[in-house]
């Protein structure tokens, strides 16, 4: 599914479920944590990079805040019914490790 998002506007937020991922068509989207004070930027991510891995491993929770430093299009994936395929065929695991931005992929 087609997904926008404008320049500023938060993704998802370090503590929701973690039920999506995104690839990314155009525009940076900046990860960051909220400690004390102002945001630290852990990561910039762009156009093919995926965005939000926290829905394929426990516990299932962002675990920082997605924000979209441009304005984003990006195309959009259910994320725990691809973990259900997963856990019933490993060879869905293989092919996520294989796609554009899965650097972060253990």
């Amino acid at each position: 599914m087609n997904s926008h998002f404008d320049a500023g506007e938060l993704i998802f937020s370090e503590g929701d479920p973690a039920n999506r991922f995104y690839l990314l068509i155009k525009g940076k989207v900046v990860l960051e944590s909220d400690g004390e004070g102002e945001p630290t930027v852990i990561q910039t991510i762009g156009p093919g990079d995926v965005l939000g891995w926290s829905w394929l491993f426990p516990p299932f929770y962002w675990h920082f805040d997605a924000r979209a430093e441009q304005p984003i299009d990006a195309v959009f994936f259910y994320g725990t019914r691809l973990r259900e395929l997963c856990e019933a065929d490993h060879d869905h695991i293989a092919f996520m490790a294989g796609l554009p931005g899965a650097k972060e992929f253990p």
